[in-house]
């Protein structure tokens, strides 16, 4: 008789390295209530769309509980595979031994339990073995891509056991989020990336697996020894997805500069006019960078946008680069804020 699929200490997969803002604090802490004081939390729900981190917590949960040290049964399992252990004892009729070795774990992580929505019978095996683990004050855990009181296909039994237990939502990072992950996934690489690269991977990647796919390919694009630039970032995200290459077109002068006199409490007025008070300077100087970067113009078009010299943009563009090369922190919260608001007018 095969073992069941699962394991009960998935690799690569911690609380520490898992990178959380405002957007995913709530899941993150249900998840750590899950791994220290299981029971306390039960059935959990962690749900949200694909790449936000969904398998990272329940990983995370399954090794806490795995290594320490009460000798508990931890089983961590993707849906599909827990669905084709069923059907495989079904069909060699030890359906009964299959479901009680899962039943009789003492914490059972199921990922992606929508994989299995429509399966009705399948998932009435699964919501027994879910009511057997509850029922010995078991810990169970479950991800999905929606709340299962949304979900169709969900047997009334489960939808019940589910939606009576904890249901967060693992919602997507923002921009500081992204940037923390950029930095933190960036430092594990054996390539050096500039502050611009990460700022520029931040805000055109979109969720962490996003993200963290981008990186990889940046390192592996990079030369032997070398660093990863704007550049080399922009032609990554562009080359992994057809809606970072639409990006430029669709961040125009119109919203880059709208942007950054609402970031910065100004008026499109004063970016255009000759005012040169320290704000107005500084928002200008940043609308100038993220046309060239963001927006893909020349600094001859910029110049034209903005009725100014190409070397007034040239030295402009150079401040901001400069800043961002040398980590000043203001700068780069400027920079994000207006990056997040002009990711959200386009989106």
């Amino acid at each position: 008789m095969d073992a069941p699929q699962g394991t009960a200490c998935p690799p690569r997969a911690s609380f520490a390295s898992f990178i959380y803002g405002p957007e995913s604090l709530i899941a993150y802490r249900a998840a750590r209530l899950a791994a220290w004081h299981p029971g306390a939390a039960s059935p959990l729900t962690i749900h949200g769309a694909a790449g936000l981190g969904k398998t990272h917590l329940l990983r995370a949960i399954a090794r806490q509980l795995a290594e320490d040290g009460s000798g508990r049964a931890v089983r961590y399992v993707p849906a599909e595979d827990l669905g084709r252990d069923m059907m495989t004892g079904v069909r060699r009729r030890t359906g009964d031994t299959v479901r009680g070795r899962y039943a009789r774990a003492d914490a059972l992580l199921i990922d992606d339990l929508t994989a299995l929505a429509g399966s009705a019978a399948l998932l009435e095996e699964v919501a027994a073995v879910i009511d057997a683990v509850q029922g010995r004050g078991g810990q169970v855990v479950a991800s999905g891509a929606g709340d299962p009181a949304l979900i169709k296909g969900l047997p009334a039994r489960l939808r019940a056991c589910l939606c009576a237990g904890l249901v967060v939502r693992l919602g997507p990072p923002g921009l500081r989020t992204r940037l923390a992950l950029a930095r933190a996934v960036a430092g594990d690489t054996p390539v050096r990336f500039t502050e611009e690269a990460l700022h520029t991977l931040a805000y055109r990647a979109g969720g962490a697996g996003e993200l963290e796919a981008a990186i990889r390919r940046c390192v592996g694009a990079a030369p032997r020894g070398g660093m990863v630039d704007a550049d080399l970032a922009v032609s990554v995200v562009r080359a992994l997805a057809r809606r970072a290459q639409d990006a430029p077109a669709r961040c125009g002068v119109d919203s880059v500069l709208g942007a950054a006199a609402d970031a910065f409490g100004v008026t499109r007025h004063a970016l255009l006019s000759v005012g040169r008070t320290a704000t107005v300077v500084q928002a200008r100087q940043i609308a100038m960078y993220l046309l060239h970067v963001d927006a893909g113009l020349t600094f001859a078009q910029i110049g034209r946008a903005l009725a100014r010299d190409h070397s007034t943009v040239l030295h402009g563009y150079g401040r901001i680069t400069a800043a961002l090369a040398a980590g000043d922190p203001a700068i780069g919260e400027a920079v994000a804020v207006v990056r997040e608001a002009l990711r959200d007018a386009v989106a």
